[in-house]
């Protein structure tokens, strides 16, 4: 699990949208969660489910918001739903 940030570093993120591609492991993880402590709404992106929702759990389990997208962003199933759908899940 990524070492929690021991500071704030006021992003003004509150009411923000991030998607974190790559956001399962190493550093988009670390970055997810980051943005999620400074009040954004994360969609944390991956291939690998389990791993995604491992972040988007250890996000929504410290009070943040999160969500997941599975699969490649170069697939235009995928780009709609990121466009549209999770938007709307916030």
């Amino acid at each position: 699990m990524a070492r929690a940030i021991p500071f704030s570093m006021n992003l003004q993120l509150e009411n923000k949208l991030a998607l974190v591609t790559g956001g399962s492991s190493g550093i988009g993880d670390a970055i997810a969660k980051t943005l999620a402590t400074e009040g954004a709404a994360v969609v944390v992106h991956g291939r690998d489910g389990t791993k995604a929702r491992r972040v988007a759990d250890d996000i929504t389990r410290s009070g943040g918001r999160a969500e997941i997208a599975i699969g490649d962003l170069a697939n235009d199933d995928l780009n709609l739903r990121v466009d549209g759908g999770y938007v709307k899940a916030f």
